[in-house]
């Protein structure tokens, strides 16, 4: 951690649930490999469809959190993926050029496979793939989804988000992973995120007329038609501004909790869920933020710590390893010595977790004193303050 980015102690200024969420997203990025921030502007595409949808608004709550939240569980659990593929980032790089279900998704999986490995290797591992009708991928998708639902109830934003998340790889026409639903049984939130996921990557790289172009291309496949309609009656509107706004602002202004803090133990809940999702990037891991708080918490009590230190302790040490997720899962699992690439990735990762977390309240000094100690009821996406 920085000298300008510590853990703020407790009664400092409040954290709202948006706030952690939003920070979530920006470890998706990292350990996709992708832009910082470009969930977050995904994120602002959703609800703008969802506007020009004229979705209702706890739907509309629930997409907010499902958009932040959707590819969390692609950047942390990611050990097999790394065995399947090689290195995750490279894989993720290339899933939005194609229309990927049915035919087209086993094509791109088998072409893929293998990543880094001998020609050998990768013939048996298509191979294997063919065999097992890509059992093992679709299990991977499916822990992803499961991660990533799992987080949001221990968040507690309830089922109206944990539910769609299991959906991530599903789509309109039914052929997605694992292929259970398709259509109205699709979770509006989840729609809602598929189109605004691609909308953001093809506006990225071919402006207006790139993302126009992908959903009508899409239209009834991947996406659902009512929202594509939506979307091109009136692309300019939802695409407005993306290259120059300000994303986090932008986002945290849109919380649908209205700004609502968190109590202090909610605050605690929800840090340590940090610290178990930040151990999945590696198994051998599991569990090592958990014990490394309890061993610097009771540090500090024997070393007389004021009680709001040795919480700033804790704290500190259950997010001192999110900046790994940031690092490809092959680094952390690597048998051998690392190569002088490798130790360099790794070093990074205490940077990647400052940059994680320095845009939150309680991970930066501040000069506001007293904590409201009123927090969100969290058993839904739409949130109201007490």
């Amino acid at each position: 951690m920085s000298e300008d980015a510590p853990v703020t102690r407790p009664g400092a200024t409040p954290v709202r649930l948006a706030d952690l969420v939003a920070t979530l997203s920006l470890v998706a990025d990292l350990g996709m490999g992708r832009p910082m921030e470009r969930v977050l502007r995904q994120t602002v595409i959703t609800l703008r469809l969802a506007d020009a949808a004229g979705v209702p608004t706890p739907v509309r709550a629930a997409a907010y959190y499902t958009s932040l939240l959707t590819w969390v569980g692609c950047a942390t659990d990611t050990s097999e993926l790394a065995e399947l593929f090689g290195d995750e980032t490279e894989l993720y790089a290339d899933t939005h050029d194609g229309d990927l279900g049915g035919v087209s998704m086993a094509v791109f999986v088998a072409r893929h496979l293998g990543g880094g490995s001998s020609r050998l290797r990768r013939i048996g591992m298509v191979g294997r793939f063919l065999v097992t009708a890509g059992h093992s991928v679709q299990q991977v998708m499916q822990d992803h989804c499961r991660s990533a639902s799992e987080l949001a109830g221990r968040l507690g934003l309830g089922e109206d988000v944990s539910g769609p998340l299991l959906q991530a790889f599903e789509r309109w026409d039914g052929r997605g992973v694992p292929g259970r639903v398709g259509g109205h049984e699709l979770a509006m939130a989840m729609r809602l995120v598929h189109l605004a996921d691609n909308l953001e990557a093809f506006h990225h790289t071919s402006g207006v007329e790139g993302a126009v172009g992908v959903a009508r291309q899409r239209r009834g496949t991947q996406f659902d038609p009512a929202l594509v309609d939506s979307f091109t009656a009136r692309p300019a509107a939802v695409l407005a501004d993306l290259d120059r706004i300000r994303a986090w602002d932008e986002v945290i202004a849109l919380d649908p909790g209205l700004g609502c803090p968190l109590a202090d133990d909610q605050l605690d809940r929800a840090l340590l869920a940090f610290a178990d999702f930040a151990d999945l990037k590696s198994p051998s891991r599991l569990g090592h933020s958990r014990a490394v708080a309890e061993l610097a918490s009771a540090g500090a009590q024997r070393l007389g710590l004021p009680p709001g230190d040795v919480v700033l302790v804790r704290r500190a040490a259950w997010v001192h390893d999110l900046g790994m997720i940031g690092v490809p899962s092959g680094v952390w699992d690597e048998t051998g010595p690392w190569t002088l690439a490798q130790q360099e990735r790794a070093r990074t990762h205490p940077y990647l977790t400052e940059r994680m977390l320095v845009r939150l309240p309680a991970a930066r000094r501040s000069t506001t004193s007293g904590s409201t100690g009123r927090g969100t009821r969290t058993g839904s996406a739409a949130t109201r303050c007490p």
